[in-house]
């Protein structure tokens, strides 16, 4: 009887275990936060445990993780788009599918988090290719291009897309002259939807998916004309809109369109508070603000709920946890860190240069901050507190400088990398029985 009540006991902590995949930009929920609990971060001076690793070519590429899988889309010698597919567990290569895309960008390297559903996964390539690829052969399904289809021109940092799977389409955001986002059938590729123009130059954030009074939308943010700098520095045609939309997933119907938030190069996507509240970043010189949205009849009402001139939040979109915005608060010319700040816009606290942590990525898991310090390689392990800064962890795990990707977890596998390595850090805490 004890043997049968161990073995049910174990067999549901393994379904536990095996639900939480994390197999798109920022997680399931694409919030940056996992929901997997009892993670070992105890470590002795040797570090978290290092179950594997992999060398890499260089960039800035997250990794999907579904099935105890684990799948990037790798840049090769500036020549090729690399999708590979890895063993969770041992980090043994499972295959390998190449495709001949060449081209140089300032930064060069992987960009983008691919998305996996169903048998295949999804991929934005830096020079503008779309992949749907097969999860057990690693072949290709189909492939399509924002240049070809679209005319798009490939922004300074290359093209940055973390697909967004939703029911039968794959939703990404161009941002060209003649379509902002577009939408494929995950099954043939085929174009289902695209909007029209939304921005004056293509950007880099990807779009969120969310719910606002019953209706869902794609929340989508873009640049904003800037006629002193980019119009007249380089030609750009003027276009009045840009900023913030909210576009009708099913369709590409334009629901909403918010312009009061601008940003002249736009990476970060919104992080969602709920109650159609929406908390948008950027550097650049933007002021990150809180938006409320809301249905009104026919229409919609957009309030802006407060608008910060002193916070910049570059590359890596703000968290919530227990009512409160963590985020990297660097760009080119603030050097904040790690900053807490309470739904109402008030910061609490910045750690400053102590520690600055450079542009790392955050995630949240076990109620607890997990952030790369990019200034010096190492994994820390933060008690999100509004009181206070406390580090409760930290081990150097990565090599610097450039350490920018976000991280991903699942079944208690953190999954980091920096310029020429991933590693795989087994964090699940061992039982006593």
């Amino acid at each position: 009887m004890l043997r049968s009540l161990t073995f049910v006991l174990l067999l549901m902590s393994s379904c536990a275990l095996l639900a939480n995949d994390w197999p798109q930009y920022l997680g399931p929920n694409r919030d940056g936060v996992s929901t997997e609990t009892n993670l070992k971060i105890d470590w002795s001076e040797a570090g978290p445990s290092v179950a594997w690793t992999q060398e890499i070519g260089t960039g800035f590429a997250g990794v999907a993780i579904k099935d105890e899988k684990v799948y990037l889309l790798d840049r090769i010698d500036g020549e090729k788009d690399a999708m590979r597919c890895f063993d969770l567990n041992s980090g043994e290569e499972l295959w390998r599918y190449e495709n001949v895309d060449p081209g140089t960008y300032d930064f060069n390297g992987s960009r983008a988090t691919p998305a996996v559903a169903g048998n295949h996964v999804y991929a934005v390539g830096a020079m503008g290719s779309v992949y749907a690829i097969d999860i057990t052969t690693g072949k290709e399904v189909w492939k399509r291009s924002f240049v070809t289809d679209f005319e798009a021109e490939k922004p300074i940092w290359a093209f940055s897309q973390s697909p967004l799977v939703y029911k039968d389409l794959v939703i990404v955001a161009p941002q060209s002259k003649n379509a902002g986002v577009v939408a494929y059938k995950r099954d043939t590729g085929k174009i289902a939807w695209k909007t029209g123009r939304l921005c004056a130059y293509a950007g880099y954030a990807s779009p969120t998916l969310v719910t606002i009074d019953g209706v869902e939308q794609l929340i989508q943010v873009t640049p904003t004309e800037n006629k002193d700098y980019y119009d007249l520095a380089r030609g750009a045609p003027a276009f009045d809109k840009g900023g913030v939309y909210g576009i009708e997933p099913a369709t590409g119907k334009i629901l909403w369109n918010y312009t009061g938030f601008r940003c002249l190069i736009q990476i970060t996507p919104v992080t969602v508070i709920g109650d159609g509240r929406f908390f948008i970043t950027g550097g650049y010189d933007s002021s990150p603000t809180m938006i409320r949205v809301a249905k009104a009849g026919d229409d919609w009402k957009i309030e802006e709920l407060f608008s910060k001139s002193d916070v910049k939040v570059q590359i890596h979109p703000a968290l919530l946890h227990d009512g409160h915005l963590y985020m990297n608060g660097n760009d080119n010319n603030n050097k904040d860190g790690l900053i807490c700040m309470n739904l109402e816009g008030e910061v609490l606290w910045r750690t400053r240069r102590q520690p600055n942590f450079g542009r790392s990525g955050l995630m949240i898991a076990d109620k607890k901050i997990f952030m790369i310090d990019d200034k010096t390689g190492d994994l820390c392990v933060i008690d999100p507190q509004p009181s206070e800064y406390k580090e409760i962890a930290r081990h150097t795990l990565l090599n610097k400088p450039q350490i920018w990707a976000p991280l991903a977890l699942s079944n208690g596998k953190m999954v980091v990398r920096d310029q020429k390595q991933m590693k795989c850090l087994d964090l699940v805490a061992k039982s006593s029985l």
